[in-house]
């Protein structure tokens, strides 16, 4: 995974970041929008500033973009609307402990249900998001099960047109209950965490 943090982001970010096993690659300014679309290829995490556009051409050519920190007050430099079409996460964490993240909860997110899932001792973490269409928890939790797959704490939220789902497992979820999951209809985007 890599991480573009621009903007004078603290070096303790990027030693954060690394830590964990990221990639990271720096810009000391803020970038305008080709320079922003040029640095995101092959970039997965972002963190800006007040200063960095990130509007909907940006966000259509950034193909492996997950997600974007704004470490500033506001997101007014982010075309929210577009990201939440593309489910890219957008948060916004002026005084917070962007930690959460990691451990599961978006109580801080700009355009994603507010889900939060405490972290368990040796947790196998899936976030799904997906269409807020009926019955679409207990798809899910049919394929889980029809896998194998024990299910642990699971916490689900949902806004307006999107429904956010963190499951924990007690074992690994294998490629042929990723690619089920995958396949479902209302399947925007999912991610294995850990």
């Amino acid at each position: 995974m890599k991480a573009l943090p621009v903007e004078n982001v603290h070096p303790d970010a990027t030693a954060s970041l690394q830590a964990a096993g990221v990639t990271v690659s720096t810009r000391s300014g803020a970038l305008d929008e080709p320079e922003v679309s040029e640095a995101l290829v092959g970039v997965q995490l972002l963190g800006i500033g007040s200063a960095t556009p990130v509007n909907a051409s940006v966000l259509a050519s950034a193909t492996e973009l997950i997600t974007i920190g704004a470490f500033c007050i506001g997101t007014n430099q982010i075309d929210l609307a577009a990201a939440a079409k593309l489910s890219i996460g957008v948060f916004n964490a002026p005084f917070s402990n962007t930690g959460s993240v990691a451990t599961g909860s978006t109580s801080l997110s700009v355009n994603l249900p507010r889900t939060q899932l405490e972290a368990g001792a040796d947790p196998r973490r899936l976030a799904h998001l997906h269409a807020n269409t009926p019955e679409v928890l207990a798809k899910v939790n049919i394929v889980l099960p029809a896998h194998d797959v024990n299910l642990e704490p699971q916490a689900l939220s949902t806004r307006d047109h999107l429904g956010y789902l963190l499951t924990d497992a007690g074992t690994d979820y294998t490629p042929d209950v990723v690619q089920t999951l995958q396949r479902m209809p209302e399947t925007v985007r999912q991610r294995v965490l850990s």
